[in-house]
């Protein structure tokens, strides 16, 4: 409504009807915990008379804080970001002193369970916020994987994802947007919720079309609205292939969409922690080599001191003054595996059984902790 009186008069209306009801009912309303918040996009807001609660005019914030998210009066997400990026990262601090206490799956369990959460919770409200924002929130995961695997800030965000298999913030919320329409569209949700959606192209035209079963979109005059749920989903929705879209029930729904989902293999969970430490920053190529550290220029060379480039090929199966824990490893390795190559002694063997790789890399682990290259 255009007109801050006729507003007004109508929100002091209700407001007064409140305070008759819990006067019949003998319930207590308080003033002054009482807010209201005028939403605008304008940048000159029109001035709206007091409201009145009681006899005490109520006062007017810029946000308010509303079943855990944080609404403000410019429709930006500013407060709520900087909410939850807070808590998540105190926890993320927590997480920090437990790196080499504890082993990589349960610290991966703490993020899934304790943090991750924080970053999510409402995301398909809030999902139209800045790019800015969106790559703070990254920061966190990537903190998160980082203390997890162990790797060090040298390690690249690619090599990073590639060890976790953690899907991105950005693509879980999309299929939370997606599944919350699913919901809608399948009435498992309130029906006020289906009311909002555009009806689907077939009933708009008479004609047979190719898309005649996508949802009409909606056209958005701005940015942010045309990132917000309804919008920004519809099109997502309409991408999808129609088999998908017709999935028989949500879980097979969400099987559709989780059917690319990459997950690491069991057996980097295998080995004490440190071992498991030293192993992850080999495969990331952020450990101590100094090859790794030449190639971030921490170091002015990248020669070991036998002479030779010092990277993992050359740690594990060249360098001279390794030789023994080498011959002992080899050793080990060929009761377990027939080929031994370096790939492998960083990544396991696909094609053998989740026991015999966890026997390679114990194998290894020992070699790793053996040679005293990465003890501090």
């Amino acid at each position: 409504m255009d007109d801050p009186e006729s507003a007004a008069n109508i929100l002091q209306s209700d407001i007064n009807k409140i305070i008759s009801w819990s006067n019949k009912w003998l319930v207590t309303f308080n003033p002054a915990k009482t807010e209201s918040i005028l939403i605008s996009r304008k940048k000159t807001p029109v001035n709206h008379p007091p409201l009145l609660m009681l006899n005490k005019q109520i006062s007017e914030v810029p946000s308010h804080k509303h079943l855990g998210i944080f609404l403000s009066n410019a429709c930006t997400w500013h407060d709520h970001i900087d909410h939850i990026k807070g808590k998540a990262w105190d926890r993320i601090n927590i997480l920090r002193k437990l790196k080499f206490v504890l082993d990589r799956k349960s610290l991966e369990i703490i993020y899934f369970s304790f943090i991750r959460p924080l970053l999510e919770y409402g995301d398909v409200i809030w999902d139209n916020c800045t790019n800015t924002q969106k790559k703070e929130l990254d920061c966190i995961q990537n903190e998160a994987a980082r203390i997890v695997t162990g790797a060090t800030k040298l390690i690249s965000i690619e090599n990073l994802n590639n060890e976790t298999k953690w899907e991105s913030l950005e693509s879980r919320r999309k299929k939370h947007r997606l599944i919350l329409l699913y919901k809608i569209l399948n009435n498992i949700t309130p029906s006020y919720l289906t009311s909002i959606v555009p009806p689907q192209i077939n009933e708009l035209s008479r004609y047979n079309l190719r898309n005649a079963d996508n949802i009409q979109s909606i056209a958005a005059r701005s940015t942010l609205y045309s990132n917000s749920f309804l919008p920004s989903t519809i099109r997502d929705w309409n991408e999808l292939p129609q088999a998908i879209k017709q999935s028989d029930s949500l879980q097979i729904f969400n099987n559709h969409l989780n059917r690319d989902k990459r997950r690491p293999s069991n057996y980097l969970y295998a080995g004490e922690r440190r071992a498991q430490v030293y192993h992850a920053r080999l495969r990331t190529k952020c450990s101590a080599l100094n090859a790794h550290l030449f190639a971030k220029s921490i170091m002015t060379s990248p020669l070991c001191e036998c002479n030779k480039i010092e990277n993992n090929h050359h740690y594990f199966l060249i360098c001279p003054r390794y030789q023994r824990a080498r011959h002992e490893m080899l050793q080990e390795l060929s009761l377990v595996c027939n080929t031994i190559t370096v790939d492998i002694l960083l990544n396991g063997n696909p094609s053998l059984t989740l026991d015999t790789n966890n026997k390679l890399f114990s194998v290894v682990h020992k070699y790793i902790l053996s040679t005293k290259r990465f003890a501090s």
